[in-house]
């Protein structure tokens, strides 16, 4: 190949490997990673091949070629299941990219397009998907931590472990317990993926675990990966949870007539997820709490008809009244599928915002997290409570009024002893 042809494919091969890098750096769990991967090896190969043709600089040639093979090596170990080498691949892929556009664009004399085009092409793109790579695996869920919580349920140390599974970094809380114990397991489906991470409802996780209950946090979407898999994907990562604990805890998942003992919880597009677990009978469930469900605004979301989920599972819905993610459409039509379950297997609330003088609480989307409230009463009171009291009577049969009683209606008071607003409780507080 001449090499004035070659010149004028190394600039926009360099750029697509940029991209593709990219790619693999953000969506390093995605469906269709391996096509990724293998394109940005025949790429970076392609411009080694240019390197080598047109008789670049020894030492760029001798750096290129251990970069690419560390790349290459690395890529692999990725596609047969390493996330960590994956995106370390993905790294490497970008150091090849970038440093060819930038030594092209020199080589060709046009520094002032250079810098222009890094900016365009390099410096933005990497910052983006550096952001999105901290985004979800963040440094904390790579490391294992103890951490001892103020809530004390029975069991006041918790520690969290991360395991891995074909989708990426997932997240498991669990009590600490000096000889081999066996808990039921709480599985919580965090919201949509570029906004939420599972470590965004860290302090429902330790609370629960602190309770004596085993919580997986599983990563179970990702932008390319289709909305009608997050269902699967996500019982299949509850159930490499189980597994993690069974191989490598003291900490063992309770069973129950052979069966696991697992509930469920989820926030907007992880309460769908959750419900649709449920309705298509993919775990042995005992209850499902869903907060704020949203399909997404535009059906993004399949969602699945409640009429077919076990009569045994209890159910409890929860809205705030400000919420505008689409929750009141979508949660209405999942509590009106649910009109043979048995009444008292079954709850829908609503949470309102409030004043009292200097302090608030706001119950919009994000009302069982961190949001604009001045008091966290929304999440003790309700995040909190609901999800112990349903586990509780779930697995043990104990603290049914918490849950499904005029208790549960309880939003604790403000600092000066005046109580809050209390729930709505019933579907008809939608209309």
């Amino acid at each position: 190949m001449k090499t004035g042809i070659l010149n004028k494919v190394r600039i926009p091969a360099s750029f697509i490997l940029l991209y593709n890098a990219i790619l693999n750096a953000i969506f390093a769990d995605n469906v269709y990673f391996k096509i990724f991967v293998i394109a940005a090896m025949a790429f970076s190969a392609f411009l080694l091949f240019c390197c080598i043709k047109q008789k670049e600089n020894r030492v760029y040639i001798i750096i290129f070629s251990v970069v690419y093979s560390a790349a290459v090596l690395t890529g692999a170990a990725g596609v047969f299941g390493s996330v960590v080498f994956y995106r370390a691949g993905a790294a490497l892929f970008l150091i090849i990219s970038v440093s060819e556009i930038v030594r092209m664009q020199y080589r060709e004399g046009k520094r002032v397009f250079t810098h222009i085009s890094a900016v365009i092409f390099a410096y933005i793109p990497l910052t983006l998907a550096l952001c999105f790579i901290v985004c979800d695996v963040k440094p904390e869920l790579c490391g294992n931590g103890t951490v001892a919580v103020s809530y004390n349920g029975g069991y006041g140390t918790v520690s969290k472990r991360t395991y891995i599974t074909n989708r990426g970094y997932s997240v498991i809380y669990y009590p600490e317990t000096e000889e081999e114990t066996e808990l039921p397991v709480i599985a919580y489906l965090h919201g949509f993926y570029i906004f939420n991470n599972s470590d965004t409802y860290e302090e429902t996780y330790y609370y629960l675990a602190s309770c004596g209950y085993i919580v997986i946090a599983p990563n179970y979407e990702s932008m390319f990966l289709n909305p009608a898999n997050y269902t699967a994907c996500a019982s299949k990562q509850i159930n490499d949870g189980i597994r993690f604990a069974e191989n490598e805890l003291k900490t063992k998942p309770a069973k129950r007539d052979g069966e696991y003992l697992i509930g469920l919880a989820g926030h907007s597009v992880g309460a769908v997820t959750a419900l649709n677990i449920c309705a298509e009978n993919k775990l042995p469930v005992k209850f499902a709490v869903a907060f704020d469900a949203s399909d997404g605004g535009a059906d993004i979301i399949p969602k699945d008809d409640l009429c077919t989920v076990n009569n045994n599972i209890n159910i409890l819905m929860a809205i705030g009244e400000d919420d505008t993610e689409n929750a009141f459409r979508t949660s209405a039509y999942y509590y009106n599928s649910l009109s043979d379950h048995p009444e008292e297997k079954k709850a829908f609330y609503i949470l309102y915002s409030e004043e009292h003088g200097e302090e608030r609480v706001t119950a919009d989307h994000k009302w069982m997290k961190k949001n604009e409230s001045t008091v966290d009463n929304l999440i003790k009171y309700g995040a909190l409570k609901w999800c112990k009291a349903i586990a509780d009577w779930s697995f043990n049969g104990e603290d049914y009024d918490n849950w499904h009683g005029e208790n549960a209606l309880y939003m604790g008071r403000w600092s000066d002893g005046t109580e809050l607003k209390r729930a709505g409780q019933g579907i008809d507080q939608l209309k």
